[in-house]
């Protein structure tokens, strides 16, 4: 009986240290989910290299992409302005690429009430001066003028219209070309004159050509 009460005694101490020992679990848990202070904050090395700065395409536009453009076809600007409104704005703009690839592709010819592809003739009905100034300049579409001057100058005049004659209705009728040679431009740049070709399929020899100075009133001509 004094050994059974005194191994119940030690049950007893034994209890003790446990309901003592459950304080100190307890805070051991709580110190376990605790977080980070806010203030702490984890460095690599990718943070203590320098940062590059970086510039937007728009912030280079007036650099290297009208240079790179100045090297693109009707087909790849067109390509370019179905990308983004970024692009077709800037080529669109007044020394935007297809103002320049309009320069070099109708450089020396003109078109009757439209003038040179870089300076558009004036309308009088419209009150306009006889020269346009840089911000009319700005709000011409090159790209419409582009594709306008693309189609008609390899036109004939009225009442023939479109590439190509088929038939007349007089026998001494007179087709005109809708484009004009600027001679004062193409002769001080190239000396050697300026080529044209003219496609004749049927009829050879009832067909003649003249080269007409309409500056002189059109007096002044040469029939080959």
């Amino acid at each position: 009986m004094a050994a059974m009460k005194q191994h119940h005694g030690a049950f007893k101490v034994t209890g003790a240290f446990q309901a003592a020992a459950r304080p100190l679990y307890a805070g051991v848990v709580y110190r376990q989910i605790r977080t980070c202070p806010v203030s702490v904050r984890i460095v690599t090395m990718a943070d203590l290299k320098p940062k590059e700065e970086r510039h937007s395409l728009q912030e280079l536009a007036e650099g290297p992409y009208f240079i790179l453009a100045l090297m693109l076809d009707a087909n790849s600007l067109c390509r370019t302005d179905a990308t983004c409104r970024l692009l077709r704005q800037l080529n669109r703009a007044h020394i935007g690429p297809w103002r320049a690839l309009g320069a070099r592709a109708f450089h020396g010819m003109e078109l009757e009430r439209e003038g040179t592809f870089e300076q558009p003739q004036p309308e009088p009905e419209r009150g306009e001066l006889c020269k346009y100034s840089g911000r009319k300049l700005a709000r011409i579409d090159w790209k419409g003028r582009y594709h306008h001057f693309r189609s008609d100058v390899p036109t004939f005049c009225t009442p023939f219209l479109g590439r190509e004659i088929s038939s007349v209705a007089h026998p001494d009728e007179v087709a005109y070309f809708r484009c004009r040679l600027c001679t004062d431009v193409l002769g001080a740049e190239y000396e050697q004159g300026v080529y044209l070709e003219v496609e004749v399929v049927d009829n050879p020899d009832n067909l003649s050509m003249a080269v007409v100075d309409f500056e002189a009133g059109g007096c002044s001509s040469v029939t080959f």
